[in-house]
């Protein structure tokens, strides 16, 4: 049963969550308000000014803060090289004819770039599912739903995403066994996708056969060659420094990949270099930033003042052990919006406690269980960084974007939940 302080721990957690969305109702600005957040929580769970300050400095020279700072740059800067040579709305004219179903031109560009596992990734996409969507009168929300979503619908199968990753090591299953078994869920999250935000009243669109000429594929992968650089650039960059005996962090890969495919559009559409920095250094790039430090300050904040181990609560019996299987990673995931920070945050716990109740034989369907809980978190945290990026896109409500998000993230949980118990009481699923 859960004990008072586990109770009092997440009254505190609400009202860091509270303090962030009231910010965003009196539109104090995206950062400011999840900073806000992030040092009332600390203040709450026991750290002092010191301490939070201490935090908010460490987590400036963080280099995963950097890292993820200049991917994002990066993706930025090639979206606006793109947007600014017209060449990302060539490849939408290019590629429509080829796909005759409206749909499926709507929800391409985000499913492709969520193979690729940059933090913010959706913004990538983000232009592109605009300039699909230009001849219909789809609304702006409608298009970042569908962005959004779609872009999310690979990361808990993908073993190229760090955090899977980290759950295999922590939990000591090997990648391509929890592959075997979490690609099922792929499925429900395109089934879920489709059924609710491409339903006839959403999808505007008219399901006509298209009439334009197809232009030569050439001209196709031609237009597409910076996208595709910067998505076989990682692991191209990867191999190589592995056969050179390095061994630097995954994002640097990213970095490298996407200033690679931003060299291909510049040389592609011959944009004069005195462009750059013009592009690179504008005030969209430098909001975000700042929105992304605020967001690894209220992480590094949760960490320093050991939230997750605040909630842990009792763990006495089995039905206390599957509540922290769905509490921690939920929470985990709401306050990180991240999956390797879900992961990172709880499975340790998490693991620790399933082994020492006896259960380590059958730990394959708990991490399921957790991963799919952690999804949920992540998928409906108000820090998702994908969710911010994208609603600062279209311009859109923050608010309304989350309740739109809310109901399919639940039934995509009940439906890999449901899959997770067959597992486990049908096909006895062991490692």
């Amino acid at each position: 049963m859960l004990t008072l302080s586990t109770v009092m721990a997440l009254a505190k957690v609400c009202a860091g969550f509270g303090l962030i969305l009231f910010g965003v109702y009196k539109k104090w600005g995206l950062w400011r308000a999840i900073l806000l957040g992030a040092t009332t929580t600390g203040l709450l769970f026991g750290m002092n000014p010191l301490e939070i300050g201490l935090s908010l400095f460490r987590t400036a020279h963080e280099p995963k803060f950097l890292s993820i700072c200049g991917i994002v740059a990066c993706i930025l800067l090639l979206s606006s090289v793109q947007e600014f040579t017209g060449q990302g709305q060539r490849l939408v004219t290019c590629l429509g004819p080829y796909m005759r179903s409206p749909r499926l031109r709507l929800i391409f560009f985000p499913a492709l770039i969520g193979l690729l596992p940059m933090p913010g990734g959706a913004i990538f996409s983000c232009p592109m599912v605009r300039d699909m969507a230009k001849d219909s009168n789809m609304p702006d929300e409608g298009k970042a739903l569908i962005n959004y979503w779609f872009r999310h619908i690979w990361e808990i199968a993908w073993p190229l995403y760090p955090g899977y990753i980290l759950a295999c090591t922590l939990a000591d299953i090997p990648i391509t066994l929890l592959w075997r078994y979490t690609c099922p869920i792929v499925l429900f999250n395109l089934v879920v996708g489709i059924a609710c935000y491409l339903r006839t009243p959403v999808m505007i669109m008219t399901e006509t056969e298209q009439t334009e000429t197809r232009p030569p594929l050439g001209a196709v992968l031609l237009e597409g060659l910076p996208i595709l650089t910067a998505i076989i650039g990682m692991p191209f960059y990867y191999l190589l420094f592995s056969r050179m005996g390095l061994n630097p962090a995954m994002e640097m890969n990213f970095i490298l990949a996407l200033l690679t495919a931003v060299a291909v559009a510049t040389v592609q559409t011959r944009l004069p270099l005195g462009k750059i920095p013009a592009l690179l250094f504008s005030p969209g790039v430098f909001r975000m930033v700042l929105v992304i430090y605020t967001i690894y300050c209220f992480k590094d904040i949760v960490i320093a003042a050991h939230v997750v181990d605040s909630i842990a609560g009792a763990t006495a019996s089995l039905t206390a052990l599957l509540c922290l299987f769905v509490l921690l990673p939920l929470v985990s995931g709401l306050l990180t919006g991240l999956m390797a920070g879900f992961v990172g945050t709880s499975f340790p716990l998490l693991m620790g406690l399933l082994w020492q109740m006896g259960f380590g034989d059958d730990r394959l369907v708990w991490v399921l269980l957790a991963l799919i809980a952690g999804n949920l978190g992540q998928m409906l945290s108000p820090i998702h960084v994908c969710f911010i990026v994208t609603a600062e896109f279209f311009k859109i409500s923050l608010p309304r974007f989350w309740r739109r998000t809310v109901v399919p993230a639940f039934i995509q949980f009940v439906l890999a939940g449901c899959y997770v118990a067959f597992l486990h009481f049908v096909v006895r699923a062991k490692l």
